[in-house]
């Protein structure tokens, strides 16, 4: 009889031991976005599945462990970034969305995601390396299940290079999806066009102040020009006058004229 207490006691503990953490993550959708210097804001949303009293005890350990990431680990090792490590990151922001059941990890990368790997005087062309998907690599194979998304928003006007593209990738405009795939490279590279130079405006480096000034030295001499209108035309017809009079005719010189 002992022994069979005994035994049942057991079996409650370790059912309690098993319901610890014991959270299902029903999918995973990851947004990298990237800016025009290689540098990426990263959100990973963990859409999860609780089981009967789980909720209220996820919610006190969600309230409980706030925005630290380190206290997260502790209680649910598997949520960590997926894109690099916690010295590798800043700015990071954790909520918990109970409407939607989904847990958010937002993080920016203190250094760039993508490479830079040619610069052309219109375009920039950069690479994302296979090494930053190494959270889902088995040997030298990357997996990414069916339940996770890794949707990856390029900069605005950036040209994908499809044919270094793994096949299996979703295109959508510059968004890059993947899915589902099993693949030794993704290839994901791609070109960021330069902003074409400006023409000189001159307006804008002499400043509106400046500008002003400028526009009343020109009414000034306006009117003073007009004011004085009468002076100065007597003035250059008197200049006309003497600078137009015709010289004597001298001996000795001849005269030619041209017939018509």
């Amino acid at each position: 009889m002992r022994f069979a207490r005994f035994f049942v006691l057991l079996f409650a503990i370790l059912l309690i031991l098993s319901s610890v953490n014991a959270i299902r993550i029903d999918s995973i959708d990851i947004q990298i976005v990237l800016d025009k210097e290689g540098f990426a804001h990263i959100t990973e949303k963990y859409n999860l599945g609780f089981f009967a009293g789980e909720l209220e005890e996820f919610k006190q350990t969600a309230s409980e462990n706030s925005a630290s990431l380190d206290s997260w680990q502790v209680d649910y090792p598997w949520f960590n970034p997926q894109f690099a490590e916690l010295s590798e990151i800043s700015e990071t922001h954790i909520t918990f969305d109970e409407s939607s059941r989904a847990l958010l990890l937002d993080y920016f990368l203190k250094n760039r995601f993508a490479e830079l790997i040619g610069n052309q005087p219109r375009t920039a062309e950069w690479s994302i390396p296979d090494r930053k998907f190494s959270s889902f690599m088995e040997q030298s194979t990357i997996s990414i299940p069916s339940n996770t998304q890794i949707e990856i928003k390029l900069p605005a006007g950036s040209v994908i290079n499809r044919n270094a593209l793994v096949q299996e990738a979703q295109v959508y405009g510059t968004n890059v999806v993947l899915s589902g795939i099993s693949t030794s490279r993704v290839g994901l590279m791609y070109a960021v066009p330069k902003p074409i130079a400006q023409p000189l405006d001159i307006f804008s480096l002499l400043g509106q102040t400046n500008i002003m000034f400028l526009f009343s030295i020109i009414v000034v001499v306006v009117v003073i020009f007009y004011l004085k209108r009468k002076t100065v035309s007597s003035r250059i017809e008197e200049y006309i006058v003497e600078h137009s009079q015709i010289e004597p005719h001298k001996e000795g010189e001849t005269e030619f004229e041209i017939e018509a």
